[in-house]
């Protein structure tokens, strides 16, 4: 699919979020920017109250990746979330 320009997508909003939670591609540009809708998955949302979680974001300040650049902390969270939403389909 070829993306739609903001102007042109607002006119089929509905039936391009509809495409989406049936699994196909939908792009939006909007200048030199892409944007694709894509459905909401809750289960992709950190549940801030647990405790496995909180446990695992103090491993990750004190534990051995303490040390790594900003960039590099970017780079390894955007691999574990491609893999979260692969794991998910």
């Amino acid at each position: 699919m070829n993306p739609l320009t903001l102007n042109e997508a607002r006119e089929h909003l509905g039936e391009l979020c509809e495409q989406a939670r049936q699994g196909k591609r939908v792009l939006l540009a909007h200048g030199t920017q892409m944007y694709a809708i894509v459905p909401y998955d809750p289960e992709l949302e950190p549940n801030w109250g647990d405790p496995e979680l909180e446990a695992a974001l103090l491993m990750a300040v004190e534990g051995p990746h303490h040390d790594l650049s900003l960039d590099a902390l970017r780079e390894r969270a955007e691999q574990v979330i491609a893999q979260a939403k692969a794991a998910a389909q």
